[in-house]
C-alpha cells in the first residue's frame, strides 16, 4: 500500500503527471493518491514519470500500512480495500 503525492511547478507537466498517476492509483484529493502495487509496478510508475519530474518539483511515494494511519475525518484505510478498487473505473492497477 502506497500514498503518492506531488507538487509540480509547471501546469502542463502537472496535467501529464496527473493523467499518468490516475491510471495507476486511486484519487484521494488534489495531488494525493492511494495505491496498492508491487515493487515492479512502483518502479514502472517511476520510470514512466522520470522524464516529467524536474528539480523544482516534489514527487513522493510512501509505503504505508493502512492499519497504522492516524487521521481525522475520512479514513484512508478505505482506499486500500478491494471493493474500492473494483469500483474505480479510472484505475488500472487497483482493480484486484
Amino acid at each position: 500500500n502506497y500514498i503518492v503525492l506531488y507538487d509540480i511547478t509547471c501546469q502542463q507537466r502537472l496535467q501529464k503527471v496527473h493523467r499518468i498517476v490516475s491510471n495507476h492509483a486511486f484519487y484521494v484529493q488534489n495531488s494525493v493518491y492511494a495505491m496498492t502495487a508491487t515493487q515492479k509496478e512502483i518502479k514502472a510508475l517511476v520510470q514512466e514519470l522520470k522524464h516529467l519530474i524536474k528539480q523544482s518539483d516534489d514527487f513522493r511515494i510512501y509505503n504505508v500500512n493502512p492499519n497504522n494511519i492516524e487521521n481525522f475525518g475520512r479514513n484512508l484505510a478505505e482506499f486500500f480495500t478491494p471493493s474500492v478498487y473494483a469500483s474505480n473505473p479510472t484505475s488500472k492497477t487497483l482493480r484486484k
